[in-house]
Formats: structure tokens, sequence, C-alpha cells
């Protein structure tokens, strides 16, 4: 029964933690707040957790720990699946965004569908670029539902991301390092006459969608005017990957040349 109640403890002031991080980020989040929603004093916190940085590590470990775990292991079975094979730039990037799509839905139950790629059904065949035949299978993906953890963890994941406290983005990187080693690693396989800054760039825009999405999903509903449904995740993937794909398609047969020949567009100022 004491293990048990330990537990409860720890579970109530990561619950809480969570909240508070993602709704005020590291700096604006007090303990006072947390241990209040905990229903703990701020002894129990430090015993636990060593000290607010302490507990920021945990909350993120418990969330992205998972996630981390899932990106990789889905990357590794593609690329097996795939043997000497790169991996197409859509299968990459639905193995980066398909998990904290998932991770941020809030409702398993209620799922919508979503291109992916390696299946065998007849009429459902698409092409890459260079005119190879790639099957489609449809991938459910869970929708987010107005209640539960899905809003809370969606919130914590664009906040932390995009939080500019230097020890938040510290402890992220410790825990999304691999990572992000792992996806800029087959995208070079992808792209080998490719320089890396011109990947970078790339794949940082796809990131940065990415915290935007998770952070304020509501906002696209309503810049749009109903039009652009953010809880629908399966629209949300495939409208993302149709997007980014794009982008990295056009490295595709760029040389020094080509690059030398294209017009670099300048900023323009209140004088222009």
């Amino acid at each position: 029964m004491a293990k048990d109640t330990e537990i409860s403890r720890r579970e109530r002031i990561l619950e809480a933690a969570e909240k508070a991080f993602g709704e005020y980020g590291f700096t604006g989040a007090s303990l006072r707040r947390i241990v209040v929603e905990a229903r703990v004093n701020l002894a129990t916190v430090y015993y636990y957790f060593g000290s607010k940085n302490g507990l920021m590590e945990a909350v993120l470990k418990r969330r992205f720990g998972p996630l981390r775990a899932e990106q990789l292991e889905l990357l590794r079975q593609r690329q097996a699946s795939a043997r000497s094979r790169p991996l197409r730039v859509e299968e990459i990037l639905e193995v980066m965004l398909a998990p904290p799509l998932r991770l941020a839905a809030d409702n398993p139950k209620s799922k919508v569908q979503s291109p992916k790629s390696a299946d065998n059904s007849p009429g459902d065949q698409s092409r890459d670029r260079e005119g190879v035949s790639h099957s489609a299978q449809r991938e459910e993906v869970p929708k987010l539902a107005s209640n539960g953890n899905g809003p809370v963890v969606t919130r914590l994941i664009g906040r932390i991301v995009t939080e500019p406290d230097g020890q938040t983005q510290k402890i992220l990187r410790s825990q999304r390092e691999d990572v992000r080693a792992a996806f800029f690693k087959a995208f070079q396989a992808a792209f080998p006459e490719v320089a890396p800054a011109e990947l970078y760039w790339r794949l940082e825009f796809v990131w940065g969608a990415l915290a935007f999405i998770l952070c304020n999903p509501r906002r696209l509903e309503v810049e749009t005017g109903g039009m652009c449904d953010p809880a629908d995740t399966g629209k949300v993937l495939s409208e993302m990957i149709a997007f980014f794909s794009a982008g990295f398609a056009a490295l595709k047969g760029q040389n020094s040349k080509t690059k030398a020949q294209i017009r670099k567009p300048k900023l323009m100022s209140h004088e222009s």
C-alpha cells in the first residue's frame, strides 16, 4: 500500500507539472502551482525530483521517451523492409510525423486513415518521381477528441519545443539528439548528392511546422474559418507529407550550376 501511495504521489506531481509546463512553459510554471494541483508539499517534489530542472526532465522523459522509442523502431523497421534501398521521402516523413500526432491524439477509438507505403492491395499503387511503382496502404491514426489528455500533451510538446529557456532546450536536445540524427541520416541516404546544410534547412522546417500544429492546433481552424480541421490527424499527416515531400523533391537533380542560376530573393525594405 505504501508503494502504491508513493507511485500515486509521483504520478500526481508529473500530471500537474505536465499541465503547468504545457500552459506556462518552464520559466512561467511555478512549483507552488504544481504542488497545489498535485496535492503534495514542496518537500515531496524535491524528494522525488531534486529540483525544478529534475522535474522537467522527468516530465519530458515520460512523454518523449516512448515517442523516441517508437520513432526509432518504426524507422528501423522501414529500413529493414527496404533492405538496401534508401527510404523514400514520404516514408521518412511519415515515421517522423505520425508518432507525435498519435501521442497528441486523445481518443484511440476514433480513427481516420492516412497513407502508408508497402501494401499489396491491388489498384492502390502510386509511383515515385523516378517512375518506380510503390503500393500504398491505409494506416489508422487516432482523431483528436475534446476531452482527456490529448490537449494537455499537445500543448506540452508544442510549448517545450518552442521554449526559449536554455536549460529546457538542453534537456530536450539530450532526449531527442539520437532521433534527429537518425532522421538526418535517412535523408542523407535519400539525397547523397545534397549538401548537409540544404537538408538541415528542410528538416528544421518540418520540425517547426510540427511544433506549430501541436502548440496551438485550434489556431489553424480559426485562421482558415473552419476549412482546415486540425483534429483530423490523418488529414494533418497527409497534408504535411505532401507539402514537405515536394520541398525535398526540389533538391533532386539540382547541381551547382543550376543553383548558381537561381536568383536569391531579397528582403523587402520599407523604402522599397
